[in-house]
């Protein structure tokens, strides 16, 4: 007849009654597939965990990797606004100062240099041609002195008009014209073409009642026939501020301002001023009377 059942018999060192035990061989083989299940259910729990975990922790690494990609392209996006605004910034500036051909603004790293201009810090230099750079309280002061030169530097007409004579222009027996006829109604507001010194304000012979403002830079702007005079000689006077009244005083015949502006004394064309004041060679026009 067929074994159906295994013996197990456990022997031990001192010789006494050995242990034994009888295990029916379908319940044996049971149980040997039930703790087989379990080994690999355990394996397989642990693999897929470790699957688990290392899936959770790419997407917890990725999260943050958004997290500071997005953070980078918003810091990126403000600092583009803030460069738009600088750059507005650099072109007022260069407005306002009219920087020529022989500066350039250059960009400088703003932990190095810091130009304050009433907003965060302005990271710009201005560097001449030569090498010469200018930052912070130089260029500070440089802007006043290339603002305070532009109010010194004759620019526009002093009246809106018509204008009846031109520069140059032969007027009878006389001497070329050496300004410009501005026809206005009478009381018109004349306004100082440039910052400077008033040195003359009295009667004239042939412009009636004149001003003459010195601007310390060879240039001298003249305003005849006025009707009423409104400054005195040495007084400071501001670009655009109001000097005189029109009138039609003098040697007139009519309502009118005489527009003058000389370079180290010799009259040149006001009409031409913005071109003249940048030149470096004087006019040849004719001299004025004063």
């Amino acid at each position: 007849m067929k074994n159906k059942h295994f013996n197990l018999i456990i022997l031990t060192e001192d010789g006494s009654k050995p242990l034994s035990w009888r295990i029916n061989k379908k319940v044996f083989y049971f149980l040997v597939s039930i703790l087989g299940f379990l080994i690999v259910l355990v394996i397989g729990g642990a693999f897929f965990y470790g699957k688990l975990t290392q899936k959770a922790l790419e997407a917890s690494y990725l999260r943050k990797e958004n997290q500071m990609l997005r953070k980078r392209e918003n810091k990126i996006a403000e600092i583009e606004v803030e460069m738009a605004k600088l750059n507005e910034i650099r072109k007022h500036i260069e407005r306002l100062i009219e920087i020529d051909d022989n500066y350039t603004m250059r960009d400088l790293p703003t932990h190095d240099y810091e130009f304050q201009f009433g907003i965060k810090s302005y990271p710009q230099a201005l560097v001449a041609k030569e090498g010469e750079i200018l930052i912070g309280k130089e260029l500070d002061e440089w802007l006043k002195q290339r603002k305070a030169e532009k109010e010194l530097m004759p620019t526009g007409l002093p009246a809106s008009g018509l204008i009846t004579a031109r520069f140059g222009e032969m007027q009878g027996f006389l001497s070329p014209h050496t300004g410009i006829d501005i026809a206005l109604k009478e009381g018109t507001p004349v306004r100082a073409t440039a910052s400077g010194i008033v040195e003359y304000a009295d009667w004239h012979s042939r412009y009636g009642n004149l001003i003459t403002i010195n601007h310390l830079n060879g240039y001298k702007t003249k305003y005849g026939h006025a009707s009423e005079i409104l400054v005195e000689v040495g007084q400071w006077i501001k670009n655009n501020q109001t000097i005189c009244l029109s009138g039609n005083t003098g040697k007139s015949l009519g309502p009118h301002l005489h527009y003058e502006v000389q370079k180290n004394n010799m009259p040149i064309d006001p009409l031409k001023m913005e071109t003249e004041s940048s030149a470096d060679s004087s006019s040849t026009a004719e001299k004025g009377d004063i």
